[in-house]
């Protein structure tokens, strides 16, 4: 039946083949309190053949009941809004029958789990390269950490960007640790490249990543430049690009700050 602009599909039993009532519609009636009113009344209306089937899922049958949410809504929110409901629903079950909510809450979890799973061997391979290249524990905890800030610096962009948390904008979230990391292993690099020829002080470190500036910002202006056009042009990616274009502009700060003055502090340079 088509209602103003939506379609609502409504199914018949009980006709038979040698009754042909497709496209007749005027035997059919709602009822109200107090009476019956025709169908017609409420938007036009036919009748077609279609064969019918019993939906199965691991060999039991089962009824399916979807809905679908208003623009702008979260489905965590909605979800939660009739948890209560859903609940009690269940207790008033009868014996031999269950239900099983799915949907974009259960998609999510299997498809983060998936990236988290892959994400730890991942992070493991970056440990063992960082610590080959840098020879130094302390050192690879150092841009590690600035892997973690990063991540949350791309929860921030969702907030700026007023953009879901979902699938895509954890992979951004996943994603910008390998990115993120780079400038400060550059800094870091140099300013350990100096200090291993002599005792390098404060002044000096300053001079460095002075020199290194240009560089770090160049290439983090071309990421952000990358990603800019998805904000303003695709719907889908945009979460995935607010994440990575705040947690680029985070890690070129944390790059040019955070690794030089924690480079002090763990060598204890004062002046």
């Amino acid at each position: 039946m088509l209602d103003s602009n939506k379609e609502i599909p409504i199914r018949l039993k009980g006709l038979t083949q040698d009754k042909d009532l497709t496209g007749n519609t005027s035997f059919l009636t709602v009822p109200l309190n107090g009476g019956f009113e025709y169908i017609d009344s409420f938007g036009k209306s036919s009748i077609t053949n279609k064969s019918s089937k019993i939906t199965r899922i691991d060999g039991q049958r089962v009824n399916m009941v979807e809905g679908w949410i208003w623009t702008q809504t979260l489905p965590s929110e909605t979800e939660n809004f009739i948890k209560e409901d859903v609940e009690i629903f269940k207790s008033k079950l009868p014996i031999g029958y269950s239900i099983k909510q799915r949907g974009e809450a259960e998609t999510r979890g299997e498809s983060q789990s998936q990236i988290y799973s892959s994400a730890a061997i991942y992070i493991l391979l970056i440990i063992v390269g960082l610590v080959f290249a840098l020879n130094s524990f302390r050192q690879t905890a150092l841009i590690l950490s600035v892997g973690g800030l990063c991540i949350g610096l791309s929860y921030l962009g969702l907030t700026i960007g007023n953009q879901n948390y979902g699938f895509i904008a954890t992979i951004g979230a996943v994603g910008l640790v390998g990115l993120s990391i780079n400038d400060s292993i550059i800094v870091l690099s140099h300013i350990k490249e100096e200090a291993e020829k002599r005792l390098i002080t404060k002044a000096e470190i300053t001079e460095i990543v002075i020199r290194s500036t240009r560089h770090i910002i160049t290439t983090s202006v071309t990421t952000i430049g990358g990603f800019a056009p998805l904000i303003f042009s695709s719907v889908f990616f945009r979460p995935l690009a607010w994440a990575m274009t705040i947690g680029v502009l985070g890690a070129t700060l944390l790059a040019l700050l955070y690794i030089p003055a924690m480079f002090m502090f763990m060598n204890k340079i004062k002046s």
